[in-house]
């Protein structure tokens, strides 16, 4: 039995309100043999994305404690996003761990500068003359350079992954 065959006779049964049959059966494997053959061959075509969804998932998993809706929901949330958005949320949140990780080589930590005791008060005026000083206050990684290293680093990783 073909799919538009076995559709048209499920279609019939369900129109008619008939008892299902055998030859009803048969028509409903075949729509779901259909169904899962092409679930299968979209994930064989898309396998490094159903890789980094699984991966994601199980990570909003253990974040949500177990919630999958919420952890799926949050997902979605981000594929909802213009990627432009994205990369600029990498940019800034790489540029304020670049900053803190500055900030702790040279003996200080990521609290507020009014909050800092007179030691620290001292170190961050010394701080704020060191050579890379202005380089990490403004940030490290620029829009331009952000978004063509990440789309250097997909492409790598596309290019090597393609066929695995």
């Amino acid at each position: 039995m073909k799919l538009k065959e076995a559709i048209q006779r499920l279609s019939f049964t369900v129109s008619k309100q008939n008892k299902p049959n055998a030859t009803d059966a048969e028509a409903l494997n075949k729509i779901l043999d259909y169904l899962n053959n092409s679930i299968k061959k979209e994930i064989n075509e898309n396998e490094m994305f159903a890789k980094l969804y699984v991966y994601l998932l199980f990570n909003e998993v253990i974040f949500y404690k177990g919630d999958v809706d919420m952890s799926q929901a949050k997902i979605n949330d981000v594929l909802k996003q213009p990627l432009i958005d994205l990369y600029e949320n990498f940019r800034m949140s790489f540029n304020a761990i670049a900053l803190n990780n500055f900030l702790h080589e040279n003996g200080l930590s990521e609290k507020h500068p009014l909050l800092y005791d007179p030691i620290e008060e001292q170190k961050n005026k010394e701080l704020t003359r060191h050579k890379d000083w202005e380089m990490y206050a403004k940030g490290i990684l620029e829009s331009d350079e952000n978004e063509l290293q990440l789309n250097w680093l997909i492409t790598l990783t596309l290019n090597k992954f393609k066929n695995v």
